[in-house]
């Protein structure tokens, strides 16, 4: 499939008949703009009309007769809203606008005095009215304040560490209320990250240029969807953030880490609005065992902003991006290195552009990975209250792994690109009632190739060779009309449908099979699907709700509903296998048998929470927002699913995975005050599911009850984060404490008491149980109650400033300044062979004088990183 002109236009067509006289967001625009609204009064309550409202952008507004007042279409930061009015005193707000989001400021306008001609500066509350869902935000300083170990640095996951409802994995990648990684969207400017292919990410996740993120855990409106686990959206600077400022960050530290930042940006007299930055960096991965080192990452990014007269502007984004991580270069089943294991002086790798094997010397493994992106924003405003957004984004990304010390050589190649258009307009019908409607195309082609040589290295005759191809183009289309009602003045009511739909290419992933025509293999393709009770397309209808009601002017409740969905991953739909000849004359035979079609309908969430903010002071925020989430449909990632004899395709992935996730997040948040600042955060949550791994763990909960629900193995009950900062002078400390209850490890017992497995490994049933032996001691008692233990990670980063205005300073960052070593994972290990066939110990084990023939045998995977020291200077000029 290709997003033509004519499909586009048409697609556009229909969005503007249909939403005539309606809108799409909430005065915002392509999520890339926000805007400024509230209202002016006297000092006695009297609402004011005809005060004259401007902000630092040059927008104006003039209060209505009920002394209201909207300017929307201002890109996000922090602005200046200035309101004036004859005999009155001039007074004016410090507003930070977010993208997509309404930001509220009430003024109150004193009788002028002629002591006192100055501008009263107002300070902005501390809870977010008409805000109905569950948002967090992250400015570019409060990055600063959550530095974390250098593959962190000046990273998403780095940047969400600390917000409730963020619970980082072992590996330190983020969950948002117990969602698998995978299901999390991320949106750079309000384009969808997250690509279609497998589901990872289309960039490095480097927060080149932020200027902020919001951070949604639940409850997000119509406009947001195809993530199921929360949507991350970052906005890059724009040239207004530095006003003809360039700054530099270099840093050097342990891990082999060294990073150079740089940023610059203006506006021009005429209106020309412009910002670019760059960020690179190496380092080591200490003491991991997935990846060894970072040898060189870069990120590029630049930002432009053209007015057009009063009602238009156009936005030009571009980015781009490299990395090169090296692997490891130990056999994983002996724990040795390759060298040891093989007598050979070269190995086999396949080329891609030959295609064939041809023999190599022994290299390090590594993986590379490239990406750019660029969009074309319209905005026009018609008036103050309705505006229309066209964008147009394209993206390509590119991965290369060559696994070559692997016990099965295994080189993976991925190209995927991306074209997208969508059409957003809002309009404010009335001084209470704004409808908006949008809609998206996108089209993608992915593709994934996967070559994995096994056998005797040293013997080619013995090599055999598998050679799996995925090519499943993708067709996204999607769709909303979102409503905000203000009944009264202390209640909004958003509500919303969204319409989502894919079509999966599948027919295109035989290209190659044997010697049909291509018109017998779609056929064919088709009648498998047919039987399968399968089809090409699948779409969704999803309903969101929420609302805010002001209790008084320091107290809010919040309450929001809504499903969300989630498209399976292109490359869980369909695979072939392709003729190869490996080094040793073997080729895998080809059939319509090697041809996978799948049935991967889309996954469900049905979420709810409800919440309070208040504010406790004039510095100090409190918000409690319980949630509850209920998930079904779920990914199945492994082939350990449904068996379908019917097809002959044996174990298929399948939707079989369901749970439910319940819990609390809290954030205590305190303006500086006498040089203090920070927050802390507490999350509570229980997460359950019958798929107890992520990714590349997934299997199903228990071999004896597929159905039964268990701990995910990357779930704790407890996260807490404490954030803060000491200015005193030139001189400033900034202390960040992570503390975690510990993730669970393992799988469900099998057996009656749960204690061990009926199982060998093999995974086939047995009469007796197979005890589960943990750092040498017998493991008993209820189901899957395995778990790593309270963790913690003390970091502190001081600064000392070198100007007035507090832009340049010297800085010293120590990580885990504890040096714990605290676990934060386990693995099935034979501690006698360091094997890792699932842990199964076949020779005798006496334990407490009790001798067993056999058992399971759990050692540390992962644990907090080791402690980090990093130096550097930031200068602005």
């Amino acid at each position: 499939m290709r997003l033509t002109v004519r499909s586009l236009a048409a697609m556009m067509a229909l969005a503007m008949t249909v939403g005539l006289g309606v809108a799409t967001r909430t005065h915002a625009q392509s999520l890339t703009t926000g805007t400024i609204a509230g209202t002016v009064s006297d000092a006695n309550g009297n609402s004011l009309p005809g005060v004259q409202i401007s902000v630092d952008t040059g927008q104006m507004d003039v209060t209505n007769a009920s002394g209201k007042f909207v300017i929307s279409d201002i890109l996000p930061g922090t602005h200046t809203v200035q309101a004036a009015l004859v005999g009155f005193q001039t007074v004016s707000a410090s507003v930070n606008v977010t993208q997509e989001l309404t930001s509220t400021v009430d003024l109150v306008l004193s009788k002028r005095e002629t002591v006192f001609t100055g501008v009263q500066t107002v300070i902005a509350p501390l809870i977010h009215k008409n805000v109905t869902p569950t948002l967090y935000t992250v400015t570019s300083k409060e990055e600063q304040l959550v530095r974390s170990q250098p593959n962190n640095l000046y990273q998403y996951p780095g940047a969400l560490i600390s917000q409730p409802g963020i619970i980082p994995d072992a590996d330190g990648y983020p969950s948002v209320r117990g969602s698998r990684i995978q299901e999390v969207g991320y949106m750079l400017d309000g384009i969808l990250i997250v690509e279609p292919s497998s589901g990872g990410f289309a960039t490095n996740l480097v927060t080149v240029g932020l200027d902020r993120m919001n951070v949604y855990t639940g409850g997000y409106r119509a406009e947001l969807g195809s993530a199921i686990g929360g949507i991350i959206n970052s906005v890059v600077k724009t040239g207004a953030s530095m006003r003809g400022q360039a700054a530099v960050e270099a840093s050097t530290g342990s891990w082999d880490y060294s990073g150079l930042v740089y940023e610059q940006g203006n506006v021009e007299k005429n209106g020309f609005n412009w910002y670019v930055s760059g960020n690179f960096f190496r380092t080591r991965f200490e003491k991991n065992h997935q990846l060894e080192s970072l040898p060189a990452s870069n990120d590029e990014i630049i930002k432009l902003i053209q007015p057009f007269g009063k009602k238009d502007r156009f936005t030009l984004m571009y980015t781009n991006g490299a990395e090169h991580y090296n692997l490891p270069v130990n056999d994983p089943y002996t724990g040795k290195p390759w060298a040891d294991t093989y007598t050979g002086a070269h190995i086999y790798e396949f080329n891609y552009q030959n295609n064939a094997f041809v023999s190599t010397p022994l290299t390090q493994d590594y993986q590379v990975q490239q990406h750019n992106i660029g969009s074309l924003t319209w905005n026009h405003q018609f008036t103050n209250t309705s505006g229309l957004t066209g964008q147009f984004y394209s993206w390509d990304r590119r991965v290369d792994a060559n696994q070559l010390s692997s016990w099965d050589i295994a080189d993976v190649t991925n190209r995927d690109k991306l074209n997208a258009g969508k059409l957003d307009f809002t309009t404010q019908m009335g001084p209470a009632f704004t409808v908006r409607i949008g809609g998206e195309m996108v089209d993608a082609a992915n593709r994934n190739a996967l070559v994995q040589l096994s056998g005797d290295f040293n013997d080619p005759a013995s090599l055999r060779v598998s050679h799996r191809v995925r090519h499943n183009p993708t067709l996204d289309r999607n769709g909303y009309l979102s409503t905000t009602w203000k009944p009264t003045g202390s209640l909004v009511i958003d509500a919303g449908l969204r319409y989502d739909s894919r079509r999966y290419d599948r027919s295109a992933a035989a290209a190659t099979l044997s010697t049909m025509t291509n018109a017998d293999r779609k056929a064919a393709d088709e009648a498998l699907l047919a039987t399968m009770g399968a089809k090409n397309t699948y779409s969704k209808t999803t309903p969101r709700i929420g609302a805010t009601l002001t209790l008084s002017p320091k107290t809010l409740l919040k309450a929001s509903a809504g499903r969300f969905i989630q498209f399976a991953p292109a490359n869980l739909e369909s695979r072939y296998y392709v003729a190869t000849t490996g080094p040793g004359g073997n080729t895998r035979p080809l059939s319509m048998g090697n041809r996978r079609l799948f049935d991967v309908k889309p996954e469900i969430v049905d979420g709810y929470d409800v919440g309070i903010e208040t504010q406790l002071s004039k510095v100090v925020g409190l918000a409690i927002t319980p949630y509850y989430r209920k998930t079904k449909d779920a990914f199945n990632y492994t082939n350990f699913g449904q068996y379908d004899p019917t097809d002959k395709q044996g174990f298929v992935y399948n939707n079989s995975g369901h749970g439910k996730t319940r819990g609390v997040e809290t954030k205590l948040e305190m303006r500086e005050v006498n040089g203090l600042s920070g927050w802390i955060t507490y999350t509570y949550q229980t997460a359950k599911s019958n798929v107890v791994g992520s990714l590349v763990t997934d299997s199903i909960g228990s071999a004896t009850d597929p159905n039964a629900e268990h701990r995910l193995n990357f779930d704790q009950k407890h996260t807490i984060y404490v954030v803060g900062k000491y200015n005193k002078g030139a001189f400033e400390i900034n202390p960040m404490l992570e503390l975690g209850s510990g993730y669970p490890y393992g799988q469900p017992g099998d057996g009656p008491t749960g204690a061990g497995y009926g199982l060998d490994p093999n995974g086939n049933q047995t009469t007796d149980e197979l005890p589960i032996i943990v750092n040498g001691k017998l493991n008993t008692g209820e189901v899957n109650p395995f778990n790593t233990g309270w963790h913690k990670n003390l970091s502190v980063t001081f600064r000392l400033y070198n100007n007035k205005q507090k832009s340049s300073y010297y800085f010293m960052q120590v990580q885990n300044l504890t040096n714990s070593k605290d676990v934060t994972a386990k693995f099935w290990q034979n501690p006698l062979t360091g094997t890792n066939t699932y842990g199964y110990v076949p020779t005798p084990v006496t334990v407490d004088g009790t001798t067993y023939p056999a058992h399971f045998e759990y050692k540390t995977w992962t644990t907090v990183p080791p402690i980090f020291v990093l130096i550097g200077v930031h200068q602005t000029f």
